[in-house]
């Protein structure tokens, strides 16, 4: 079961941190939303040894009961996310510099406490708890990912203990530290990897669309127009269609002057693909 758990956070890290090399598209309400949110629910299998009471049935109960806070709500996957690696972390802390040999405090339980709630309240109650999927860089999930790869490797169990860690165990905390800073960053690696390919591949939309239209920006002469002969002056509806092109696919555009429906299109069009393209190709929301 020990074994089938760790392949399991290492399954799931991997799904999460390379899923968009095989799709561009908008995860929100779709299978592939419902699928990633399993994968971090699973993520509960880290807490296993915190609890007794099922023997090597352990980690698939966390499993399960993350699985279904994670599917239910996208409240729940952050959740889920905030206590794994709240946790996780917190105990790594007790470990590295803050555990006793008489612990009679009860410092422990305290520790893990108070940095499983500030890792719930920045996953759920600051602009980290925005929807993972509508950010265009989801460092949480990349974060979570990392770590539940490092666990799947190291699987270590030991950073659980109240006493502290001797002999093998003693540097095991530094070692799981070690690796999940660097899965994170590779994994910011690779989001910056896709982000620039993602970039590049909305620019070349928009240059395509620049050369059927007439207009200012164009390369072209535009749909019908022999090239290199424009209008002398564009129509206020050529002017406001480059206004909403350049500001979808520029996200820092200026939009102070923009009207409210004008900003509701260039929402639309940033999140919904299909939209955008019947936009830029056929018009229909102006």
């Amino acid at each position: 079961m020990i074994e089938a758990s760790n392949a399991a956070l290492i399954a799931a890290g991997t799904c999460i941190l390379t899923f968009r090399l095989f799709t561009d598209k908008p995860t929100e309400g779709s299978k592939t939303e419902f699928f990633l949110n399993i994968c971090m629910g699973l993520s509960w299998i880290m807490l296993a040894p915190m609890f007794l009471g099922f023997g090597i049935w352990q980690p698939l109960v966390f499993a399960v009961v993350g699985v279904t806070i994670g599917t239910c709500h996208n409240i729940g996957v952050n959740f889920v996310a905030g206590s794994s690696i709240g946790a996780v972390v917190g105990t790594a802390v007790w470990q590295i510099g803050l555990c006793t040999d008489d612990d009679s405090w009860n410092l422990h339980p305290l520790v893990l406490a108070v940095t499983i709630f500030l890792s719930v309240f920045l996953h759920m109650c600051t602009p980290l708890a925005k929807y993972w999927h509508r950010t265009g860089t989801p460092l949480w999930p990349t974060e979570l990912a990392a770590m539940m790869l490092a666990w799947g490797i190291l699987n270590p169990r030991a950073l659980w203990k109240v006493e502290c860690m001797s002999g093998d165990d003693d540097s095991t905390a530094l070692q799981f530290l070690a690796l999940w800073l660097l899965n994170f960053a590779c994994g910011v690696g690779l989001l910056v990897i896709m982000l620039k390919r993602k970039i590049a591949s909305m620019q070349e939309e928009g240059r395509l669309a620049d050369n059927l239209l007439p207009g200012k920006h164009g390369e072209g002469g535009g749909a019908g127009l022999v090239d290199g002969i424009r209008p002398a002056e564009a129509s206020g509806h050529m002017i406001g269609y480059a206004k909403l092109r350049d500001a979808i696919f520029n996200e820092d555009a200026d939009m102070s002057h923009f009207s409210e429906n004008e900003k509701k299109i260039v929402e639309v069009c940033r999140k919904d693909e299909f939209e955008r393209d019947r936009l830029l190709w056929g018009g229909g929301l102006i």
